[in-house]
């Protein structure tokens, strides 16, 4: 079977050799080479064989050192064409090619730079690691980064044989096309993505736009991708960062918690190229893209029963806190709301959005601090009572998530009372004569004691 198999594999070489070095023969060489890509008869991994011999026959004058050794043999640049890779090549390939007539460089290069991006996506779409060491191999790159960035690179190329398979009709016809689109485009970062932009936006949105979740979030991380590493100019010119903004902003009615933590990741990374950070004036405010955010975000948080989608939403809204700055007061009646209801409700021994939620308290109290004081009243009884819940748990929570809630409640009572006038102090007074509680009571001396 070995042996038959690699002789089928040198025929085919054989073939794709005897048409390259009769005149015009390049484009019958192309045609079936990429008939061999699209449809081996042979099955995947005699192609890859195939594939793979054909790149070491046209590499070998593509290579420097190969070159340069001719050179120091006095060997002429014609008389290796006539030697590579008719002679030098052992095996069943020279063996079956013997009798053909000598290949030009010129034709070995041309044919070695057209069948690189098919190689590459025949290779990455079929799992075949062979092929695509080979490849690296005959272009002399050290990783599949290298291949797709730099002067050098056949991103357009890849994109080009991509590119009918990932139309509006087509892209879901073949699953593997946007898995090989999604990691080719990983590799391709600044500054190289923006002068492919054009061409991975449109695939990225409508992968994103699928009906099915897995489909979504590939699509939403393409997106993040594209957003981290191309300018933002070129990202606003034709509207283009809107449209990336709508698109994503449709996804936060999915109640699906990992599409939505994509989701809100990716227009994190987007809302600086859509607006400039907020500046303090003496101006009216008007409403920008991470009001709008922060309002669907503490409606859905305000309904949310499932423990999953509760946990993604408060560990992301202290990022929409931090952005707003001071005029996070605005929302801050219906963002102190939730942070009530969010206190009161245990979530498991993790603790995880309770945590999560005492992080985006702290974070509102150090940028909406002049509006605190009419909401201590409020915060405190919510503290207060979490911090005696925690204390007196009989649960299976683990103690260090048990000290990690009452620490994160003590640094929230010590910024209310920095910020009240030390109103916290004067209050705590009274809960600390008639409590018993140890813990309690350790939480609340550290507050007395702070300065």
């Amino acid at each position: 079977m070995v042996m038959e198999g690699s002789s089928l594999c040198a025929t085919g070489v054989s073939q794709i050799l005897r048409l390259l070095s009769q005149p015009g023969g390049l484009e019958l060489s192309k045609e079936l080479v990429r008939t061999l890509l699209q449809a081996p008869k042979s099955g995947i991994a005699e192609a890859g064989t195939t594939i793979s011999q054909l790149l070491h026959v046209l590499g070998e004058d593509w290579i420097p050192e190969k070159n340069e050794e001719r050179r120091n043999q006095g060997v002429s640049e014609e008389e290796g064409e006539k030697r590579e890779p008719l002679e030098e090549c052992s095996g069943p390939v020279g063996q079956e090619r013997g009798d053909l007539r000598p290949l030009p460089l010129g034709s070995r290069r041309a044919l070695l730079h057209w069948v690189a991006a098919p190689v590459y996506v025949f290779a990455r779409t079929h799992g075949q690691e062979e092929v695509m060491g080979a490849l690296l191999r005959t272009l002399r790159c050290e990783s599949e980064a290298e291949l797709l960035r730099g002067p050098r690179s056949i991103f357009r190329a890849v994109m080009g044989v991509l590119k009918p398979d990932l139309s509006k009709d087509t892209w879901d016809k073949n699953p593997a096309t946007k898995e090989v689109f999604s990691w080719t485009l990983q590799q391709v970062t600044r500054p190289w993505l923006s002068d492919h932009l054009d061409s991975v936006l449109a695939p990225a949105l409508l992968i994103s736009d699928d009906y099915r979740t897995e489909n979504k979030i590939l699509g939403v991380s393409c997106l993040n991708h594209i957003i981290l590493n191309v300018p933002a100019a070129e990202l606003c010119q034709y509207n283009r960062a809107h449209v990336v903004y709508h698109a994503l902003y449709h996804h936060l009615y999915t109640p699906e918690a990992d599409l939505i933590q994509a989701v809100l990741l990716c227009i994190l990374d987007l809302l600086p190229v859509l607006e400039k950070q907020p500046v303090v004036t003496g101006e009216s405010r008007q409403s920008n893209y991470c009001d709008d955010i922060l309002q669907l975000v503490l409606t859905h948080m305000e309904m949310e029963s499932k423990i999953l989608l509760r946990r993604v939403y408060a560990r992301n809204l202290t990022a929409l806190v931090n952005r707003l700055g001071i005029k996070v007061a605005v929302h801050l009646k219906r963002l102190t709301r939730v942070i009530v209801q969010y206190l009161e409700v245990y979530d498991g021994p993790e603790e995880a959005a309770r945590l999560a939620v005492l992080e985006v308290l702290q974070c509102t109290i150090q940028q909406a601090w002049p509006r605190m004081s009419c909401r201590l009243g409020v915060l405190l009884k919510s503290l207060l009572r979490l911090m005696y819940d925690v204390s007196t748990d009989q649960s299976l929570t683990p103690e260090p998530v048990k000290a990690s809630l009452l620490k994160e409640a003590t640094q929230c009572l010590l910024l209310l009372d920095r910020c009240c006038q030390r109103q916290v102090k004067v209050l705590l007074a009274g809960v600390q004569s008639s409590c018993t509680n140890s813990s309690m009571l350790e939480c609340i001396a550290r507050v007395q004691q702070g300065s």
